[in-house]
C-alpha cells in the first residue's frame, strides 16, 4: 500500500488499535495514526518474529504482528514525539560522525604510513601532520597522494 493510501486508510477508519513492528519509520507512522485518533502499539521486531510463520512476506508479517499484539505480557514501545525523535536523530548522527571521523583518521594514517610518513595518534597530531604532508614544501608523499589526502581531509 502506498504511503498516501495508508494515510487515507488511517483517516477514514474508526479509531482502533494500530499494531506496528518497530522499524525506521515507526514513530512517523505512529504519530500519523495517533493524529487520526488511533491507539498505537509498537513492538520490537525480536518480539514479533516468533509469531511470524512461513516465509517472510508483508502478509505473513501483518498476521504475525496482529497475533503478537494480542499476547499477554507483550511489551510495547512508547511513541516518540517529534522533539524526542529530533534529539535521538542528533545523538545517533553525532555517534556515527564520531566513528566515521575516527575511521577516516585511521585510514589517512595508514595511507601515509604506506609511504613511510608516520602520524601520531590524536586529532591534534593528525591535523598538524596533514597540514605538513600536503604542503608544497613536503616531499614525503607523491603529488597524487597529496591530492587524495586533500580530498579526504576536506
Amino acid at each position: 500500500m502506498s504511503p498516501q493510501k495508508t494515510k487515507e486508510l488511517l483517516a477514514n477508519s474508526l479509531p482502533c488499535v494500530v499494531a506496528m513492528e518497530g522499524c525506521a519509520s515507526f514513530h512517523y507512522w505512529a504519530r500519523t495514526a495517533e493524529s487520526f485518533g488511533h491507539e498505537v502499539k509498537g513492538m520490537v521486531p525480536k518480539k514479533v518474529k516468533p509469531y511470524i510463520s512461513n516465509q517472510k512476506t508483508d502478509a505473513n508479517d501483518a498476521v504475525g504482528i496482529a497475533v503478537a499484539s494480542a499476547q499477554l505480557g507483550m511489551t510495547f514501545c512508547q511513541v516518540k514525539t517529534l522533539s524526542q525523535q529530533n534529539i535521538q536523530a542528533i545523538q545517533t548522527s553525532r555517534k556515527w560522525f564520531d566513528r566515521a571521523t575516527t575511521s577516516l583518521g585511521n585510514h589517512i594514517r595508514a595511507l601515509c604510513f604506506e609511504y613511510g610518513a608516520t602520524i601520531p595518534f590524536g586529532k591534534k597530531s593528525l591535523r598538524e601532520s596533514i597540514s605538513y604532508f600536503i604542503s608544497p614544501e613536503s616531499s614525503h608523499l607523491p603529488i597524487p597522494i597529496k591530492q587524495l589526502l586533500m580530498i579526504l581531509w576536506q
